[in-house]
């Protein structure tokens, strides 16, 4: 399949958030995602995915517009889903057709985004979630929103103590700086008050933020009394421009990756570390 780069200008500027983009990848699931050994139906606790997507992402001057990819078979029974239980940013003709592999299937997602009558800038931001990860709790995704508006790209991570040895980046992933601020106020985009101005989720949850140091091409470990990252989950979110341009990039080469975040790595961008909580782990293996 291919998919074309879009020239996208953001007519307010830069820097605002206007929107926000859910892509969901439920392809390639099989028959787990309907029905599991135990006679249950994971679809139906993947309800709880998506409120928790409304609740904590409904942002006052901010829209909120989802995509959900699936096998062609699941397709009826996930719009039939979305419909009975009043799924208000996901539009039922947004439930698109997955490809051969995660890569493949996401682009799907991608092409349809390009599709809508107004379609991302490259300044807003898209959340790619994994259908696996039914479980995500608001914590995780009010840490993944506070970093994605200060941030290019960020991925929900669960944090543990730091590896005992080196672990190796992927070959193709150049050694980089820190990801640049964007411009305006910390914590927010433009002044307090004014229409473009969006400030990050205060719940009481404070997450840390682990990253570890790049040197010679590997992860070195950092201080006993630091955390690391124990394993990196969904959701990842990207500025659309660095999510189309990477996934421009591996279509283009047949590259492929576990995670979305290994992508935007090819092209020199540092993820930054959302916290998650331990129940934001993979419930379809």
């Amino acid at each position: 399949m291919t998919i074309k780069k879009t020239t996208v200008i953001s007519k307010k500027g830069t820097n605002n958030i206007s929107r926000i983009f859910v892509i969901i990848n439920c392809a390639g699931m099989g028959d787990e995602l309907l029905a599991d050994h135990n006679g249950t139906v994971p679809l139906e606790k993947m309800l709880k995915t998506f409120q928790e997507f409304a609740n904590v992402l409904f942002i006052p001057g901010v829209s909120l517009m989802g995509i959900i990819v699936a096998d062609k078979k699941d397709i009826y029974p996930i719009r039939k889903f979305v419909k009975n239980n009043n799924i208000i940013f996901v539009d039922e003709k947004r439930i698109v057709m997955g490809g051969r592999d995660r890569i493949e299937s996401t682009a799907k997602g991608l092409e349809e985004l390009d599709h809508m009558p107004f379609p991302p800038t490259k300044q807003d931001i898209v959340f790619i979630h994994s259908g696996a990860y039914y479980n995500v709790d608001k914590e995780t995704l009010i840490s993944c929103f506070n970093k994605s508006v200060t941030c290019d790209v960020c991925a929900a991570a669960i944090m543990g103590d730091a590896p005992s040895a080196p672990v190796t980046k992927p070959a193709e992933a150049p050694v980089q700086e820190a990801p640049q601020q964007p411009v305006g106020r910390p914590g927010g985009f433009g002044r307090p008050g004014s229409s473009t101005y969006v400030k990050p989720i205060d719940t009481g949850f404070t997450p840390r933020s682990a990253q570890p140091a790049f040197k010679r091409n590997v992860v070195e470990a950092v201080p006993k009394a630091s955390q690391n990252v124990s394993e990196v989950c969904y959701p990842q979110c990207f500025r659309y421009e660095i999510l189309m341009n990477s996934y421009v990039k591996a279509i283009s080469n047949n590259i492929t990756e576990d995670d979305d975040i290994s992508l935007s790595a090819r092209l020199g961008k540092r993820a930054l570390f959302a916290e998650s909580t331990p129940v934001n782990t993979k419930a379809i293996k």
